[in-house]
């Protein structure tokens, strides 16, 4: 089992590197691209925050552009810390303080930009 969610945590590591610099996409975009539905979304959350050299992390939010609360740095910043990074990176944040849909990768966009990749 726990070989498993080695290869699932490798693998939405994987996807994450398929979202640029300037842009974001959800958990559930992640485990779409992955698995075809969004039953994983939690454990991409884990894995992004947990697997040491999961590159991106700070680029998969939650649904709406929202920045989870709990959101930690390798160094251990918190949630300000990933919207400073997003924002070096040119990504907009709304009033409301979600990033901005212009901004969003979909899991469509992910899947294409994953089978160019092996073309």
């Amino acid at each position: 089992m726990a070989r498993r969610k080695s290869a699932a945590s490798e693998a939405f590591a994987e996807i994450a590197l398929l979202v640029r610099e300037g842009e974001w996409t959800t958990y559930g975009d992640v485990s779409r691209v992955y698995r075809g539905d969004g039953l994983a979304a939690r454990a991409v959350g884990r894995a992004a925050a947990t697997m040491p050299g999961f590159r991106n992390a700070h680029r998969l939010l939650y649904g709406g552009g929202r920045i989870p609360p709990d959101w930690r740095a390798s160094d251990g910043k918190g949630s300000e810390e990933c919207r400073q990074r997003l924002v070096r990176e040119g990504v907009a944040f709304t009033r409301n303080g979600n990033a901005h849909q212009a901004h969003y990768v979909s899991a469509e966009e992910l899947v294409a930009r994953y089978r160019s990749r092996l073309a």
